[in-house]
């Protein structure tokens, strides 16, 4: 299904064209329409199924630009930036995200035009306490990636958030896994709530995993021989740091590989382009750290290579195949 089918906003759906955004994902098809049809929605989808617009689409349809009018709380400041972006990017709607170890000054400006709100549990806390920002009018609460937010302990802090907010707000939850303690939550703040269950596209049937034991001035270039070796669609490379992405993305650009970084320090812009180009296929390699490739939507992905500094050992797991397949080698490759 094509989003404008479902999405009226001429405007929205032509800035999504401009950045090749035309199909629905399953679980926009699927999640759109409820929402749209203010049902409280339970979504199940696994990070890179589209789940960011589906549900900021549904809300930039839905809301006018006066006072605050949707919640969106997420586990950490990188994805509430992200999301901030996405609301940003395709609405002329007033979203601003608001997260700790940064001064809290700006942010309570911000809010004082801001209609969509986007935060970390901790300082969202912080500022009703201070009485700089009110909830109890909002249309939309989210809680994106539910599951991760209960494995850092912020349920307790979600639940005295939800208290505080609108009684009459349309509840959308969004999670990789339903664990229990998010049903509790579902039954006790969400009002029969519909559940949109997207099928992983990627299990362990049709996973090859290779585990390589090198040494520590052997690990460049093995990964430089395994990216020429490989005939991988698009790749990504995990880093523990972003100084170690930028390093890495730059030393592979010398033996020729279209390599970028991408992580918390590049502005949203640059993140865009990076995705952009990456999508498009004028670069096959991303190296990212962790919390920064948390919601990618990219098609196509057929390597993922985790390297490894701090434990002297990384990994390839491959997309291809039919089973798995756990390798150890010590090899010696020319650099």
């Amino acid at each position: 299904m094509k989003i404008e089918e479902m999405i009226l906003n001429e405007e929205t759906v032509n800035l999504l064209k401009k950045d090749g955004i035309i199909n629905a994902t399953e679980v926009q098809e699927k999640a759109i329409p409820l929402i749209l049809n203010d049902k409280d929605v339970i979504v199940q989808s696994e990070t890179g199924s589209g789940k960011t617009l589906a549900f900021v689409l549904p809300i930039i349809e839905n809301i006018a630009e006066e006072d605050i009018k949707a919640l969106i709380i997420a586990p950490t400041r990188e994805l509430a930036k992200q999301i901030t972006h996405v609301f940003n990017r395709y609405s002329k709607l007033n979203a601003i995200s608001v997260y700790g170890g940064v001064s809290i000054t700006n942010q309570i400006n911000g809010l004082r035009k801001a209609n969509i709100v986007v935060g970390t549990p901790g300082r969202l806390l912080d500022l009703l306490g201070r009485g700089k920002l009110s909830i109890d009018k909002i249309n939309y609460l989210v809680l994106d990636e539910a599951d991760r937010m209960l494995d850092m302990g912020f349920i307790g802090d979600i639940e005295e958030i939800m208290r505080k907010s609108s009684k009459n707000k349309q509840v959308l939850l969004f999670s990789a896994t339903i664990p229990e303690k998010i049903l509790e939550i579902s039954r006790k703040y969400m009002k029969n709530p519909y559940k949109v269950l997207i099928n992983k596209k990627t299990t362990t049937a049709n996973l090859r995993h290779k585990f390589y034991v090198v040494s520590f001035k052997e690990k460049f270039s093995l990964l430089v021989h395994l990216l020429q070796k490989e005939r991988a669609n698009l790749s990504i490379i995990f880093c523990a740091t972003r100084r170690m992405t930028d390093n890495l993305a730059r030393e592979l650009q010398r033996y020729g590989l279209k390599a970028r970084a991408i992580h918390g320090e590049l502005s949203q812009n640059q993140r865009e382009r990076v995705l952009h180009d990456f999508r498009q296929g004028k670069i096959d390699i991303v190296v990212a750290t962790d919390v920064a490739s948390r919601g990618l939507d990219v098609d196509g992905i057929t390597h993922i290579y985790n390297f490894v500094y701090r434990e002297r050992v990384w990994s390839t797991p491959t997309v291809q195949g039919g089973q798995q397949e756990w390798e150890k080698m010590a090899p010696l490759y020319p650099s």
